[in-house]
């Protein structure tokens, strides 16, 4: 990004512009940009070996590239793949291929032809953590499970998001705790 530079104001502007540089690399994870970076490479790959040009890509090109991959990949490695596409034409300066008619059509009929809705879980009810909790063993361990079980209960909390928690993002208050 280029910035202009204001006369006696030049190192600030300069400083200010590697900061931005910096915060605007934070605003993806690591592995985020790795995927993407994968999935670029490959849809270039598939282009070269087909003479279509990756950048801009032709919809067309994207739209077969896509159906090549569903019918080995799962729906949601299709959708990243084609975030990477959309991702590098933007950074790009080019229209977004995710935004043509003909991709979302196909996106919206691969999703339904495969059925990506999510597995659903029953949920655990009471009187099922209440003999779970009377199963457990009166120990460190027993313990330690007994409070993981009644703090995911009472707060709703899925699976990945219990354990994720760490000390630091409970509080105890006089009303009880805070997570």
């Amino acid at each position: 990004m280029d910035l202009i530079t204001v006369p006696g104001e030049g190192r600030e502007l300069d400083r200010l512009a590697e900061a931005s540089r910096g915060y605007m690399a934070q605003a993806r994870a690591p592995n985020t940009l790795r995927a993407y970076g994968s999935d670029w490479r490959q849809f270039e790959s598939w282009c070269a070996s087909r003479c279509f040009c990756a950048l801009p890509a032709a919809v067309e090109a994207v739209v077969v590239f896509l159906t090549e991959q569903a019918e080995t990949h799962k729906v949601s490695t299709v959708v990243r793949r084609l975030s990477s596409i959309s991702v590098a034409h933007r950074w790009a300066g080019h229209p977004s291929p995710s935004e043509q008619a003909e991709v979302k059509a196909l996106m919206a009929g691969l999703r339904r032809a495969r059925g990506t809705a999510p597995d659903r879980r029953r949920p655990l009810m009471a009187e099922q953590l209440e003999a779970a909790l009377k199963s457990l063993p009166v120990d460190g361990m027993g313990t330690r499970d007994k409070a993981l079980l009644l703090v995911g209960f009472a707060g709703a909390f899925r699976r990945s998001e219990l354990v994720g928690l760490d000390w630091e993002d409970c509080e105890f208050v006089d009303q009880g705790l805070i997570i």
